[in-house]
């Protein structure tokens, strides 16, 4: 099954619960952001890892660790849609890959001429080439991230991109940055067979010793838009992720005492986490409508309780985001 997704980080939103501003996501860069993508027909990988920014979300996009205190290994939290289908799958953490700063060196050598915002498409020569049944092992993305810090800026990618626009304040947080990640091309489209295809025959022009060759792509297809509010030192994370007919797998981690109910209708998942240094809690939410996946969480000096964190979805979601 042809994957693509979030591959998020809890290390982030643990330095943000214990005070570090830089925190979050949704970036989508940001490793998260670099993953994101869920893909038609596809399955959407969420092991939340928080990367480097539990808070941007770029995503954020999915603080998905649930406790297996809270439930049994048989009874792994499911959300499904209307059609009986299952959107999102929490299951056991053991399934994470490793960091994608160690298993793809390339990447970052692919974003070196890349500016901000922009989308790289790159190719590894030797790299899994001995499966060319297997066309989707061999191109790879990599997004620069942005952070819009001008309100009138974000907006203008937003609409852009055609997301929905998010807020500039909420409960009394103003935005500090938000931004915005693109879906990665399907491997079944024509921009990603003409892609490889262009790369591949540099490829086999290129002198020997050379392996990296990559494209910048042109994007208005946004993958997730996720933000960051802060009131003083008091900081609120809120990311949307795009399925747009794909299915997400969620990491979950025993450290988690979950909760699972309906906020205005939209299945929820509220995660209460206690480890031996830090605590922290988030929520998140699947919005069957637009296909859409939420995470909601708070740090800093000052945080949201649970009831305030649920009364600030409800506000979101009747405000029509």
């Amino acid at each position: 099954m042809q994957r693509a997704g979030i591959q998020i980080d809890n290390e982030d939103l643990i330095r943000a619960a214990a005070g570090d501003e830089r925190l979050p996501v949704i970036d989508v860069k940001d490793r998260v952001m670099e993953r994101i993508g869920s893909r038609k027909g596809g399955g959407s990988w969420l092991g939340f890892r928080l990367m480097n920014r539990a808070g941007a979300l770029t995503m954020l996009l999915a603080m998905l660790l649930i406790s297996t205190s809270a439930y049994a290994a048989s009874e792994w939290i499911q959300i499904r849609n209307a059609a009986d289908v299952v959107k999102v799958q929490y299951e056991p953490e053991y399934f994470a890959p490793e960091p994608v700063a160690q298993w793809d060196p390339y990447q970052w050598k692919a974003l070196n001429s890349a500016k901000s915002g922009e989308l790289v498409a790159y190719y590894v020569k030797g790299q899994n080439d001995d499966d060319a049944s297997s066309s989707s092992d061999l191109l790879h993305f990599a997004v620069k991230e942005r952070r819009f810090t001008s309100y009138p800026d974000f907006v203008k990618e937003m609409r852009r991109t055609g997301v929905t626009v998010l807020p500039e304040k909420v409960e009394g947080y103003t935005l500090k940055y938000g931004n915005v990640s693109p879906h990665y091309p399907l491997t079944s489209s024509t921009v990603y067979r003409q892609t490889l295809g262009e790369l591949i025959n540099q490829a086999n022009q290129a002198k020997a010793g050379q392996r990296l060759f990559a494209k910048k792509l042109p994007w208005t297809d946004a993958g997730s838009v996720g933000a960051t509010y802060a009131n003083g030192r008091a900081y609120v994370d809120f990311g949307m992720t795009l399925l747009q007919g794909g299915t997400m797998r969620v990491e979950q981690e025993s450290e988690n005492q979950t909760d699972k109910f309906k906020i205005e209708g939209r299945a929820a998942v509220y995660n209460d986490v206690k480890k031996e240094n830090v605590s922290y809690h988030y929520l998140n939410w699947y919005d069957e409508k637009r296909d859409a996946y939420y995470t909601l969480t708070t740090y800093g000096d000052r945080i949201l309780t649970r009831e305030q964190l649920v009364q600030l979805a409800e506000e979101l979601i009747n405000d029509g985001i």
